[in-house]
This record gives C-alpha cells, sequence and structure tokens, in this order.
C-alpha cells in the first residue's frame, strides 16, 4: 500500500516537470568581495523537491519491513538513491518529450518504474527471503537501467559544460550505493568507493562530452564505464576480487568500449 501511495504523490509531482520548465529567474548579486550572477530554473527546483519526496518515500517503504531495523535513518537511507535519482532525471528528460501525449505516457512510465523500485528495495531488505536473490538481479538491472537514462539526459539535455558531466557523477555514485549495499550491514568502506566512482564517472562523462560522437553511444560508454566500475567494487565488498575478476572487467571495459566506437551506429 505504501508504495502505491508514494509512488503515486511522486509522479503527481513529477506531473508539473513541463509546466515547471517554463519558468526561471536570473539571480545576481554581490556581498563583499563575493558575487553571484545565474539561472535558477523551475525544473531543477522541481527536480530537487521530487528527489528528495522520492527519498522519504524509499525510507517509509523500507521502515516498514520488520527487519529495517525500527527505520533507523543510517540503514534505511542505503535505499533511497535510487528513487531519487529516477525522479530528478524524470523532472529534466519529461519536459524535452515533444507532444504532451507522449509526455502523459513518459509520466505514466515513471510511475511504474517509481513502483517497482520501492517494491524491490522493501524485498531485498531481507536475504533470508525466498525472492531475495530475483529482486536483487531485478532492481540492479533497474539501476543500470535508470543509469543509462541518466547518462542519456546528461550528453543530450545538459551538455555542454560542466553540468552534464556533474550530473552524470553524481547519479552515478548514487546508483552506486544501491548497486553496493549488502544484506545486513554494508562496510564502511563503500563510503569512501561510492564518491570515487562518481568522481571516475564525471570525469569520463566530461572527457566523452568533447568527442563528437552521437548521444546514445556517449551514454552507453558511461553506462559500461559504471557497470565495471560497479562489479569489481561489489567483488572487493564481498571478498571475492581475485586477479580474474579484474581482468575480466578490465577485458570487458576495454573491448566493449572498442566495439561501442566501432561499430554502434
Amino acid at each position: 500500500m505504501r508504495v502505491a501511495v508514494f509512488s503515486a504523490w511522486v509522479t503527481l509531482a513529477v506531473a508539473f516537470a513541463p509546466l515547471a520548465s517554463r519558468y526561471s529567474r536570473h539571480l545576481s548579486g554581490s556581498l563583499g568581495k563575493a558575487s553571484w550572477d545565474f539561472a535558477l530554473s523551475g525544473a531543477a527546483v522541481l527536480a530537487l523537491l521530487t528527489a528528495v519526496l522520492a527519498a522519504f518515500g524509499a525510507h517509509a517503504v523500507v521502515a516498514a519491513h520488520p527487519k529495517a531495523r525500527g527505520g533507523n535513518l543510517a540503514h534505511t537511507a542505503h535505499y533511497w538513491a535510487t528513487a531519487a535519482v529516477l525522479a530528478a532525471t524524470a523532472v529534466i528528460g519529461i519536459p524535452r518529450i515533444p507532444t504532451p501525449a507522449l509526455q502523459v505516457g513518459g509520466i505514466l512510465v515513471f510511475g511504474v518504474l517509481l513502483g517497482a523500485v520501492l517494491a524491490l528495495e522493501h524485498a531485498t531488505v531481507d536475504a533470508g527471503e525466498r525472492a531475495y536473490t530475483l529482486s536483487r538481479w531485478a532492481l540492479n538491472a533497474l539501476d543500470y537501467l535508470i543509469g543509462l537514462g541518466v547518462f542519456a539526459a546528461a550528453v543530450t539535455i545538459l551538455s555542454p559544460g560542466a553540468l552534464g558531466a556533474s550530473f552524470a557523477g553524481l547519479a552515478a555514485a548514487l546508483l552506486a550505493v544501491d548497486v553496493l549495499r549488502q544484506p545486513g550491514r554494508t562496510p564502511d568502506s563503500a563510503a569512501l568507493l561510492v564518491p570515487a566512482i562518481g568522481v571516475l564517472t564525471g570525469l569520463a562523462a566530461a572527457r566523452i562530452l568533447l568527442w563528437d560522437i552521437p548521444p546514445v553511444r556517449a551514454a552507453l560508454l558511461l553506462l559500461l564505464l559504471l557497470y565495471a566500475l560497479t562489479g569489481i567494487l561489489l567483488h572487493y565488498l564481498q571478498r571475492s576480487l581475485r586477479w580474474w575478476v579484474r581482468v575480466e572487467y578490465f577485458a570487458l571495459l576495454l573491448l566493449g568500449g572498442w566495439a561501442l566506437l566501432r561499430w554502434f551506429p
């Protein structure tokens, strides 16, 4: 029930994205030697608000689980990231859909995806449940699918400039929180590894944005990098990072990147 309620509320907020994207305000001023001059868009404000609302929804859904440590924020915070990234990306992307009918379709698809994410977050709280493994695989697949959408938005809507690379890096770090999340207690070392994923992905995005390649190919290259980084670090956290695992991911990154650059349209 909570999944449906919070999915509906966040979807309603996202439905205002086409309207919010029409408004922006130029802010400038100074205070002593410090000065500022930037445009504040309605879409950016709504993206932040919906991300917070989606994170709160994930907290409420996970906190309702009997094994969620009484809804302790230090525990449920590991489950917020995917819902927040999905909501923010939807607010950025849906206004760019060309027709109102397709925008409505995009909003409905978002609602379904958010509901699936929240349900899977709840299903992966307890590793002892029968459906845990299947739910974990499905959630990882959604994480990478959302990552592809994030990178597509970064290289088409938010580029050129540092904004697209920063958004790609931040979203990659947040998605990595969910991918690297372990049943029970996530190792403290993950707190150091997740920012590294964000920095590396952001730097790669900044470089790729300078290349004259199709946006879909650029987004797939960033997704391949995110998959390789999270795969290596997941094996590290599980104490199963052998030398052949490193070789496999390194080969996947090189050969996959070469194949995308050479053959992908």
